[in-house]
């Protein structure tokens, strides 16, 4: 069931949706999820905000668009999806578990125009709980669809999955690099893209969803980690396929590590101990 809006929805009203609802203890695990869409046409991109973008996440501003940029754009048409009474699960409790940007085509937007598309994708069963996709695509004035992107969001329940087996892991390769992020990168990460969840501003906000300390956002060290790799990265068709290991705890001085794989570019996030991986990510080209 498409919903075509005319205007992007207010997230004010959509976080006091999220904050209120529940899990329906109804809902069976083995029910698919509705297939619920919403449209928005005509979405101006604000030069500003894209140059506020590039300069917190470190792309070099140029013609393209940042890989990672539209995500934050169509945040809140994900959330009005989410926050749909159809849809089972709260909010609030969901972990950004895995993330994959797919650039069709190189995005040039001429006339500062886009149009989005964000619909409930496919779901599984896990050892952790279900998870399930919210997916956005981005077509141009000619109506290409020329940027894709998955996050793949965990609801945690019981699925009698057995756990798999933990491996033993190390940094991949030795050219690395160590970042510097400050306390408040959350809350001015947040202020930009949207994401103003608690969990990310500040250490007391995040206590009271169980974490012990504010945590960096998963779109944001990953945008950070692909700007990094801007001249090296494939030209388009090609994809950031992203997994998010451990959170990160803010202030941190993780270290990123680079690698090669035949035609694939690998990115790995440690903790500055070495005893957590946060993040593993793969750009690599879309073959046919």
């Amino acid at each position: 069931m498409s919903n075509a809006l005319r205007e992007m929805p207010a997230l004010a009203s959509l976080y006091l949706k999220a904050v209120r609802k529940k899990n329906n203890k109804n809902s069976s695990l083995e029910t698919p999820l509705p297939a619920l869409e919403v449209t928005l046409d005509n979405q101006r991109i604000n030069l500003k905000h894209l140059q506020r973008y590039c300069g917190l996440c470190g792309f070099p501003q140029g013609k393209d668009l940042p890989p990672t940029y539209l995500q934050i754009l169509s945040f809140p048409l994900q959330m009005h999806l989410l926050t749909n009474p159809k849809m089972p699960y709260a909010v609030m409790g969901l972990v950004h578990l895995e993330n994959r940007v797919d650039v069709l085509a190189p995005l040039v937007f001429e006339d500062g125009i886009v149009n989005f598309r964000v619909f409930i994708g496919e779901q599984r069963l896990t050892s952790a709980g279900l998870v399930f996709e919210v997916i956005a695509e981005a077509t141009d004035s000619k109506g290409e669809c020329v940027w894709r992107a998955s996050a793949g969001l965990l609801h945690r329940c019981k699925t009698g999955i057995e756990k798999p087996e933990r491996k033993d892991i190390k940094p991949l390769g030795t050219n690395k690099r160590q970042w510097n992020l400050a306390g408040n990168i959350g809350r001015r990460y947040g202020t930009l893209s949207k994401d103003m969840n608690p969990i990310h501003l500040f250490g007391v906000t995040a206590r009271l969803f169980g974490f012990k300390r504010h945590i960096a956002h998963g779109l944001y060290i990953n945008a950070k980690a692909t700007a990094s790799m801007t001249g090296m990265v494939p030209p388009a068709p090609y994809s950031i396929s992203t997994e998010f290991k451990r959170p990160l705890f803010i202030p941190a001085k993780p270290i990123l590590y680079q690698g090669n794989e035949q035609h694939d570019l690998k990115l790995e996030l440690w903790s500055q101990d070495h005893k957590n991986l946060h993040m593993a990510v793969r750009i690599h080209p879309i073959t046919a």
